[in-house]
């Protein structure tokens, strides 16, 4: 086998499910450790009114629940780990109320293998039993046991043991490693104290694995613990893993201070919480609607709790209907998405649905708001891709990285990977050095980037494009390289090109009227005739009015121009400039503002800006009052 399974007992009280674990448990190919019935009470009374434990082998744990309705909230609390459903009818009985009942829960709880036995055969007719599995097939028709194993079985004489032994081990044998997010996390369903050990805590693995020696979490108190020992089936082990049923010695905390319902996990990734977003579905059976803001028995895990529903797309959930809602606690618990739920009504005390958790920090959603319903189809998918591509859709600006979303989705980073990886190959994710972005958003900002510069050329027509330092600028919003990775897509698709560091869309023309290009070769020939004489964009503008504005942003964008902290001057200009700084520090050994003057012949007011702007570049550094040539 495979993996470790988890099996647990369905059905009414008294139909002899404990009766047929002690059978099953004797002889055959397996071998257990078993007392079903291990409280005082329970063996006194002749009924289980708490979780028993079976272990066949060092792979299969088989959970023994209580069958009377008084004991729905232990049988939930064992119920919410298992992979498979033994449901036990008795002959002489045939369907009743808490069979129907612990059905309802598997399938509420999403359990989609199992076997029934029809016990006590020897008490009635051999017709009686087929008319029992006539009706135990009508019962189960259109769910998930249509077709399973119905195998007849007496406890008292040992008839069909055998068989059912073998159909349950064929059963296990197919069943598949349960989905495993790679982080520890365990729903604590007994705890006691061992002399001599300390604290032992209980449960199944729901995910992750724990080793001897490692600090864990108990929640929701949020203490720390460390692991003594482990033990799976009553053997030590040095590490526990998914699906297993698994026991830890833990120091550091009081027997007192933990009980059923507590969560053990990997610290710093789960938070308890008192408010759950959820997909509920209501019994078919129920006689009534469930109603906004009733009060209901909420049972997860192994947890029990108060809620106060909210309906988030209407009043009224009716029977057999589907809804989403919020769940607010009277107590804080330690879920996860994707963990199954069951609510109860406390008078007459019943089970009226159940359902699956899709958020736990999202705060009061606004009721009756297609947009919220929307995004909580998305999310009630349950797929670690959906639940990866739904997080990344919340970073609008910004690529996230790897660990960020490990953090945030409560999923091993190797199983990230994986997922991530996928959406990648169906285009659904971008990856950009090691951190991601939704492709749709990636979209929506291309789009935005194009439409920017179809609007720039339409507004500057004479203007070749737009600096790529202005766009950066425009779109100050997004993370930097995600601004360059979305123009390097433009371009690669060959909607736009880049020339000069200007981006235009392909194809474009600067539109230069005859009067255009007479202006831009008079303020050329200006700054060219007055080379060192920078000027301001107010002198421009006095000079050459608002159509010299244009030109001169089309001298700049050609490069022809320079604007040095609002200075504007001929390129030539500086060219020259690193000449005449180069013969001075050659003839002197320095460079000082006066030489640099009297080099350029202009006033100190044009020639310190000029000076300053060459350090700027590397070409000078100051050294007191003076500036030498930069070594390369």
């Amino acid at each position: 086998m495979h993996r470790h399974v988890v099996i647990g007992t369905a059905g009414h009280i008294d139909h002899g499910k404990t009766a047929l674990l002690k059978n099953i448990a004797t002889g055959g190919t397996v071998t257990a450790d078993m007392n079903a019935d291990r409280l005082k009470e329970e063996q006194e009374r002749g009924m289980t009114t708490d979780l028993g434990f079976v272990f066949f082998g060092d792979n299969v744990t088989i959970i023994d629940v209580p069958g009377h309705e008084r004991f729905v909230h232990n049988m939930l609390a064992g119920a919410a780990t298992i992979d498979l459903v033994i449901l036990v009818i008795a002959a002489d009985d045939g369907v009743m109320p808490q069979t129907i009942e612990h059905f309802e829960i598997t399938r509420l709880l999403g359990i989609s293998n199992g076997i029934i036995a029809v016990t006590k055969i020897d008490l009635v007719e051999p017709e009686m039993v087929e008319m029992v599995i006539d009706d135990i097939r009508k019962f189960l028709k259109g769910t998930y046991l249509e077709g399973a194993p119905i195998v007849p079985v007496s406890s008292i004489t040992g008839e069909g043991i055998d068989r059912f032994k073998e159909e349950l081990n064929r059963l296990v044998q197919k069943m598949e490693r349960r989905p495993d997010r790679g982080i520890f996390r365990l729903w604590i369903d007994r705890c006691f104290v061992m002399k001599g050990f300390g604290l032992v805590v209980a449960g199944t693995v729901l995910s992750g694995r724990a080793r001897t020696g490692e600090r864990l979490e108990v929640l929701p108190i949020g203490k720390g613990v460390r692991v003594r020992g482990l033990q799976v089936h009553n053997k030590p082990v040095a590490e526990v893993k998914t699906g297993e049923r698994a026991a830890f010695n833990l120091q550091g905390l009081e027997w007192k201070e933990v009980e059923r319902g507590y969560v053990l996990a990997q610290p710093g990734y789960f938070k308890p919480t008192r408010l759950i977003t959820a997909k509920l579905k209501v019994l078919e059976s129920v006689p009534r609607p469930i109603r906004h803001r009733h009060t209901l028995i909420f049972h997860i895990g192994s947890a029990e709790a108060m809620v106060r529903l909210v309906c988030l797309e209407k009043n009224t959930i009716g029977p057999g209907e589907e809804a989403f809602v919020q769940l607010i606690l009277d107590r804080p618990i330690a879920c996860d998405w994707g963990d199954r739920f069951v609510l109860r009504i406390a008078s007459p005390l019943s089970t009226v649905g159940g359902g699956v958790v899709i958020e736990t920090e999202s705060g009061l959603l606004k009721r009756k708001d297609p947009e919220v319903v929307s995004g909580l189809e998305r999310l009630a998918e349950g797929s670690i891709e959906r639940r990866l591509e739904e997080e990344l859709l919340r970073f609008r600006d910004r690529p996230v990285k790897l660990p960020g979303l490990t953090r945030r989705l409560r999923v091993e980073e190797k199983v990230l990977s994986g997922a991530i990886k996928k959406l990648v190959e169906m285009e659904r994710v971008v990856e950009l050095q090691g951190r991601f972005f939704h492709q749709s958003h990636f979209n929506s900002l291309r789009t935005m980037i194009l439409s920017h510069i179809e609007d720039f050329h339409k507004e500057y027509p004479v203007r070749k494009g737009i600096g790529l330092k202005e766009v950066t600028t425009q779109f100050s919003d997004y993370d930097a390289e995600l601004i360059k990775a979305v123009i390097e897509e433009i371009v690669r698709s060959g909607e736009a090109i880049i020339s000069e560091n200007l981006i235009a869309r392909k194809g474009f023309k600067p539109e230069l009227t005859a009067a255009n290009l007479k202006l831009l070769q008079r303020i050329e020939e200006d700054f060219l005739a007055n080379l060192f004489q920078w000027k301001s964009r107010e002198d421009l503008k006095k000079e050459y009015g608002e159509p010299g504005e244009v030109i001169i942003r089309i001298l700049l964008d050609e490069h022809k121009l320079l604007d040095i902290g609002g200075k504007i001057l001929h390129s030539n200009a500086i060219n020259r400039a690193k000449e005449i700084v180069t013969r001075i520090f050659k003839e002197k050994g320095e460079i000082r503002v006066s030489d640099f003057r009297q080099g350029i012949r202009t006033t100190r007011k044009y020639a310190l800006p000029i000076l300053q702007y060459l350090d700027h570049l590397g070409v000078t550094v100051k050294v007191g009052e003076a500036r030498r040539l930069k070594r390369k």
